[in-house]
């Protein structure tokens, strides 16, 4: 079905978005990522190492011009074609001779080096292409325009401005792939199915929010420039309005003017005011070649920080290779960090670089770094002396110019004195240390943070009014522990708003820890909070009780016990059946809580190889 050209602009968005529900997908999987490219009606799109190259693949294996892919119309099938490529391309097991041309379908995987195409067919799920050139923004935004002057409706602008450091071109003007397609997939999750985003001049782009209200502007605007923080985008950011009064029967105005008449900078930072002191000393330590250890507890932003430390990096035109130590077995870890060679062992058909090769010139993140094996603590340990790896199945070491980040939960003294850690390594990743709080240690932060990610949550749903937070809800929340830091205040945050029926967000809506963590739901007090998180590696072994005089008795207050055994069933559920960490939430030692279980004749957790009750 053809759209009408003077059908409403809401028809022609809807068949537009049919029409790119039909379109072919790449799914292209590199040594740094993973992105979808989604592919033009027909047509080629061309893949190589080339800047020109519609899919830019940093393979070194690529040539500049190395393939085509020939987008079939309608139904019909697309195609490869090798462009006599050094390498080779190879479709499924088959490698294709030079110029070549083979047909190519959907779920067929072709590798080029150590990178994979696998073609898809497009869904509404399949993340767009985001990014309109300058003609077609400008176009677009003036059809806007004229609609809005027409038909008396609003719409906003917002124009973000790129720092240098976030660049979506490097030094010679090629387009950074991966930082691109980062930033599309920001957008993305920001804006609605019908907003526009064009680049409107070199690392400036423009954002177009039709049929819309100063309020979902405002939303927009502070949620977009969020994600752009946390995901490692310095920028600034202009909002501009339609109409506004001096606007009022204006009837000639193009995207550019409007963006240039937008208030100056709203934000250049992130919001958050630990991030906000930080910033300078993290601007000097980035500037500088140390390596880095990062301290903190899960959730706190350790990524986070890792990711503003590279880009502000002389290092930030180069990659930033994140790598979780707790993530892949002892074998598997090796693989990915040093490479190995063909046939090094079963299922290695051909040579891989590791992660440490790939990340030349740029940063390498180390996540969780305490979890990794002895052995390959002391190889790494080689690495950092000698600036070399020597990949697996290897008798020829490879130099490399690498910046090491990493960062870990655990108490790595502790570690070392446990004899899980060696001490030298510790040393040679302790250039610097940045320890990040916990957030029960940050308190000042908390009502912010939340209403912030409440704001997200309800522009990713598209809730049209914002709840705002009972003082109920914030008392249980600023008594809790938060053991799962930052992390877990956005789960909470995005749960409550979609269980929120009215328009505030109070206790019925939080999970069980945090109502046990109430002092309205306490026994007759407020809950001693934990010095620790109950789960948290370096938990101490007696809790602070300076605020219960005596912690072995449980008031029960206004001779209520059905309110205390709620409480602790609450406390149980919250803790997965943990006795001890059920203990510490409530404020009160285990021998007390264990005579209240039997007292309220709640079933008591099995132990480990215990037979099931008949």
């Amino acid at each position: 079905m053809l759209a009408d050209e003077n059908a409403p602009t809401e028809a022609r968005i809807e068949v537009a978005q049919a029409a790119d529900a039909l379109r072919y997908t790449i799914l292209v999987i590199t040594r740094d990522g993973a992105f979808t490219y989604v592919c033009p009606g027909s047509g080629t799109v061309s893949v190589g190492r080339g800047a020109d190259a519609d899919i830019r693949i940093d393979d070194v294996k690529a040539s500049r011009r190395h393939a085509i892919v020939h987008v079939g119309e309608a139904h019909q099938p697309c195609a490869i074609e090798d462009c006599g490529s050094l390498n080779s391309t190879r479709l499924g097991e088959r490698t294709l001779a030079a110029r070549e041309r083979a047909e190519f379908g959907v779920g067929e995987r072709v590798t080029i080096g150590t990178t994979t195409l696998i073609l898809q067919r497009g869904t509404r799920d399949a993340p767009p292409q985001r990014l309109r050139d300058p003609h077609a923004f400008r176009a677009r935004t003036d059809a806007e325009h004229a609609r809005a002057d027409r038909d008396h409706t609003n719409f906003g602008l917002l124009r973000v401005e790129l720092d240098p450091r976030s660049s979506v071109a490097s030094a010679a003007g090629a387009v950074d792939l991966a930082r691109k397609q980062r930033l599309e997939r920001t957008f993305d999750d920001c804006l609605r199915a019908g907003d526009v985003v064009g680049t409107v001049g070199p690392d400036h782009f423009g954002v177009l929010l039709p049929a819309t209200t100063p309020e979902v502007v405002e939303g927009l605007a502070g949620q977009l420039r969020r994600e752009l923080n946390e995901r490692g985008f310095v920028h600034v950011m202009h909002v501009a309005f339609f109409p506004r009064e001096s606007q009022i029967g204006l009837r000639a105005a193009d995207a550019e003017a409007l963006i240039e008449d937008a208030p100056r900078p709203r934000s250049v930072s992130s919001e958050g005011g630990f991030e906000r002191r930080m910033a300078p000393m993290i601007e000097r330590i980035a500037r500088g070649e140390i390596n880095v250890l990062i301290l903190g507890e899960t959730g706190v932003g350790k990524e986070v920080m890792s990711r503003a430390i590279h880009e502000g990096s002389p290092r930030a035109k180069k990659p930033l290779v994140c790598l979780n130590c707790a993530a892949l077995s002892e074998s598997l870890l090796e693989s990915e960090l040093f490479g190995h060679e063909k046939g090094a062992f079963t299922g290695a058909t051909q040579a891989k670089p590791g992660l440490l090769e790939s990340a030349e010139g740029g940063s390498v993140f180390l996540d969780e770094v305490g979890e990794m094996p002895l052995s390959l603590q002391a190889k790494l340990l080689r690495v950092l002396e000698q600036r070399e790896v020597l990949r697996v199945g290897s008798l020829r070491p490879r130099p490399i110019d690498v910046r090491f980040i990493a960062a870990t939960n655990r108490d790595l003294g502790a570690e070392i004195l446990a004899g899980r850690f060696r001490q030298d390594l510790y040393f040679r990743l302790d250039g610097i240390a940045l320890s990040i709080p916990p957030l029960r240690e940050r308190l000042d932060e908390l009502e912010p943070l939340a209403l912030a990610f409440i704001e997200q949550a309800c522009a990713r749903t598209k809730r049209p009014t914002t709840p705002r937070l009972a003082e109920s809800a914030l008392e249980a929340m600023r008594a809790y522990a938060w053991p799962g830091n930052i992390r877990e205040l956005r789960n909470v945050m995005e749960r409550a708003v979609l269980l929120c029926a009215g328009d505030t967000i109070t206790l019925d809506v939080l999970p069980a820890q945090l109502v046990a963590a109430s002092p309205s739901a306490s026994f007759g007090r407020p809950m001693a909070r934990p010095a620790r998180a109950p789960n948290a590696a370096n938990a101490p072994s007696a809790l602070n009780t300076a605020s219960a005089p005596n912690p072995d008795r449980i008031e029960t207050g206004l001779g209520r016990p059905a309110d205390e055994r709620e409480r602790i069933v609450a406390a149980l559920a919250a803790c997965s059946g943990n006795q001890t960490n059920a203990a510490k939430l409530l404020g009160v030692s285990r021998r007390t809580l264990i005579s209240r279980i039997e007292e309220f004749d709640l079933p008591r957790p099995r132990k480990r190889g215990e037979p099931d009750e008949p």
